[in-house]
């Protein structure tokens, strides 16, 4: 059985979903930082925490969103920087790993059908159940919730290539 980690990164609150080549859901959950921290030891450790999962899944594939090019400012950097890590970090901690890399309008399309969905509208495009699943854990749109929801499509894109 393929799995596949779907990651939707942030320096404050990264979602995770692990999902099999069936499309069922195996795992997910949110990794926080501490924002007490600098940004590159910030970095480093949402990296080191998406190889925790790693080792725990033992996922076929990593797929993580890319760099939304509409975003202005030093967040632009921030996040480049943040996706430069953790794939650097995976591809020394598990080289045998493949990591895809998405753009967020893609995501948003396989999930809505618009490239330009926002989190309220990637969250309602789950599937009820699993919706309820994330709901039932305490999960809330301001809490982890949307991004779970992003992680979730992420994890997704393999099975619509594979299609």
């Amino acid at each position: 059985m393929r799995t596949i980690l779907g990651i939707d990164q942030s320096y404050t609150s990264s979602g995770y979903c692990l999902i099999a080549d069936t499309g069922a859901v195996l795992a997910f959950g949110q990794l926080k930082s501490d924002k007490t921290l600098d940004t590159y030891t910030r970095a480093l450790n949402v990296a080191l925490s998406i190889c925790q999962l790693i080792e725990l899944h033992t996922p076929s594939q990593v797929n993580i969103e890319g760099l939304a090019f509409g975003i202005r400012g030093d967040a632009t950097r921030d996040l480049a920087g943040l996706l430069f890590t953790i794939i650097n970090v995976i591809k020394l901690q598990h080289p045998s790993i493949n990591v895809e890399i998405f753009a967020p309008t893609s995501i948003k399309k396989l999930a809505t059908g618009s490239g330009k969905a926002d989190k309220s509208a990637m969250i309602n495009a789950l599937p009820d159940d699993f919706r309820k699943s994330v709901l039932d854990k305490g999960f809330k749109k301001t809490t982890g919730l949307a991004d779970i929801a992003d992680s979730y499509w992420i994890a997704n894109m393999a099975l619509k290539q594979s299609v």
